[in-house]
């Protein structure tokens, strides 16, 4: 009885399956342990800490209700798994740092098995034939375990661009698998295109997944044309349709503030991207550079065009052995541009010009294609099979290894605010950004000599943007400089004229300096841009407690609290304005 029942079990249950995700799940956890009290830190706080819409899983619209610039904005698989997290901790980090976790070793079992398939039916790997596990495996492991990784695990809200990794990766896998595969193919075909209008709600940069998965078909698995087209015309439009939902998802929620034409032009943006995309692939090969923001000084076209040389003789490269040649191996080369063309290109993203995260999933098909450069050059030498494997083994398990060290190394740069601003300083001195994020954690640090001289130094870098000296400003009022403060959140205002923030500095530096009706005035403005900010809110409530006008005072104080429950000092202040009124009354 118990054989039948072990053998009825064994039927059930991918043994293999088990095994390799325990083994994924155990270095993973390996690679990630320093990090799961890693703080919120740059888009997170706007994104999660501050985001009202993270607070609710119901109804909808609320969940979706994000902020122009906020990396949830238009993408409801990211902002619905935030709030679910908000909904298990609240505003404590582990969840969110567990969730990303899952996330990247469950991406990287999909490309292991997408490796192997791709290896098993590619005409091109047949030197593989018989032994494609173990390169599939090292791939996976070598990605899992990868310094970069940081950049979208440790880093919270950036699980924008995991999940979008993790269905990328599947809707490939499940596609793959239908072209191989004698029966079910139209079962897994409608899963590749759920996965795909899954996929677009995760980053827009999805939309290029319909494309790789014809490269796929047509240029890796050499499925020819007339064949394509005869049996699958009507899957590739179904994987197209989720350009449709995109298109609804960019209609409903656009990012017009961040993206598009504005401070930087498309031509400028483009020589930079030459400078940034290089810089990328240094730090894949030596990730000790790699940094949370890229703030890029502006190139000259003769500064730029080694790089863009560079690149471009990659590009052609690429392609001409892909297209013409029909060399599968060169489609990891096409898929870094493919993949990075919609954030890398000439659509110029304002608010991050670069950042490590949007080489996350290209560096998969990299690794690809250094290993199987590798095991061809080990075969190469003619060593014996069983000697071959050991030394393929002995030389994964070592990078692996020192990939793991330096992943455990980066996650202690994130362990603050401040570490991890002072490690973008030290990468990128020009970074005018980094210093004013630095300077803002070492002020609520309460460091806050050195705080102000990292917004001088910020100002001195770039006197033209808003949010910094929206900071300096404040710190200007707090040392008794109320006219030098004033006339720069003036500036800042005039800079970014819908930023609340800068508004409610102001308010805050006019309270200090005894100017109530004005310090009023500014906090009106702000909620006039955001009826529910609960600073502006309560800041108004005290100044109107400091006029004697308790009943409005209150109704502000309430409305904090309905903003954000836990808001420090709100509920102390209602309980004492409901006094006051109380003892008025009679």
């Amino acid at each position: 009885m118990r054989a039948k029942y072990q053998s009825l079990v064994d039927r059930i249950v991918d043994w293999a399956l088990v095994g390799r995700l325990a083994l994924f799940a155990v270095i993973g956890a390996g690679c990630y342990y320093n990090a799961l009290d890693a703080p919120f830190i740059f888009d997170d706080l706007k994104g999660i800490v501050e985001s009202p819409a993270v607070r609710q899983l119901w109804p909808p619209s609320a969940v979706m209700d994000i902020g122009q610039d906020e990396t949830p904005r238009g993408r409801p698989v990211v902002a619905f798994s935030l709030a679910a997290n908000f909904a298990v901790s609240e505003l404590e980090v582990w969840s969110y740092h567990l969730l990303n976790l899952v996330i990247h070793v469950g991406a990287a079992l999909l490309l292991f098995r997408l490796t192997r398939l791709l290896l098993r039916h590619s005409p091109d790997a047949q030197a593989l034939k018989g032994g494609v596990d173990g390169p599939a495996l090292a791939v996976a492991l070598i990605w899992l375990t990868h310094p970069l990784a940081t950049s979208v695990v440790t880093y919270t809200v950036q699980r924008a661009e995991s999940s979008m990794a993790l269905f990328y990766l599947l809707a490939m896998h499940l596609a793959v698998c239908s072209f191989v595969a004698d029966k079910r193919r139209r079962i897994l075909q409608i899963a590749a295109i759920g996965a795909c209008w899954i996929g677009v709600g995760c980053k827009e940069s999805f939309a290029t997944a319909p494309v790789a998965i014809f490269l796929l078909d047509w240029g890796v698995l050499k499925n020819q044309w007339k064949e394509i087209r005869r049996e699958r015309t009507w899957f590739y439009v179904g994987l197209a349709s989720c350009w449709l939902a995109l298109a609804l998802l960019m209609i409903e929620w656009p990012r017009s503030q961040s993206v598009g034409g504005g401070q930087i032009g498309s031509l400028d943006y483009f020589l930079m991207q030459w400078q940034i995309i290089v810089q990328y692939l240094k730090v894949i090969v030596l990730p000790g550079g790699l940094s949370l923001d890229y703030v890029w000084q502006q190139p000259s076209f003769a500064l730029a065009l080694p790089y863009g040389l560079f690149l471009t003789g990659l590009a052609v490269g690429a392609g001409w052995l892909f297209f013409i040649k029909r060399v599968s191996a060169a489609f990891p080369l096409l898929f870094l541009f493919l993949v990075m063309g919609p954030t890398s290109s000439v659509v110029p993203i304002h608010t991050s010009v670069g950042g490590d995260h949007r080489v996350y999933l290209p560096l998969a098909g990299l690794i690809f294609l250094g290993v199987f450069g590798c095991v061809l050059a080990l075969r190469r030498l003619n060593l014996r099979p069983d000697s071959l494997r050991v030394v393929g083994v002995a030389l994964t398990c070592a990078l692996i290894s020192a990939l793991s060290y330096e992943t455990v190394k980066r996650n202690r740069d994130y362990r603050s605010g401040i570490s991890i601003w002072r490690d973008v300083t030290e990468k990128q001195p020009w970074n005018d950004r980094a210093w004013s994020n630095l300077g803002g954690h070492l002020y609520v640090a309460g460091i806050k000599d050195e705080a102000f001289e990292c917004y001088r130094k910020s100002v001195q870098l770039n006197s033209n943007d808003g949010y910094t000296l929206s900071g300096y400003g404040l710190i200007l009022g707090q040392r008794g400089r109320y006219e030098e403060a004033g006339e720069t959140l003036l500036r800042a205002i005039e800079l970014i004229p819908r930023d609340v923030m800068a508004r409610v500095y102001l308010g805050l530096v006019a309270t200090d300096a005894g100017e109530l009706e004005f310090a009023a005035e500014s906090f009106r403005g702000a909620l006039s841009l955001d009826l529910t900010h609960a600073k502006a809110n309560f800041y108004l409530a005290d100044v109107y407690s400091r006029q004697g006008r308790y009943a409005e005072a209150l109704a502000h104080v309430e409305q904090t609290l309905r903003t954000q429950p836990d808001f420090p000092g709100a509920a102390q202040s209602k309980e004492e304005l409901m006094r006051t009124l109380q003892e008025f009354g009679r």
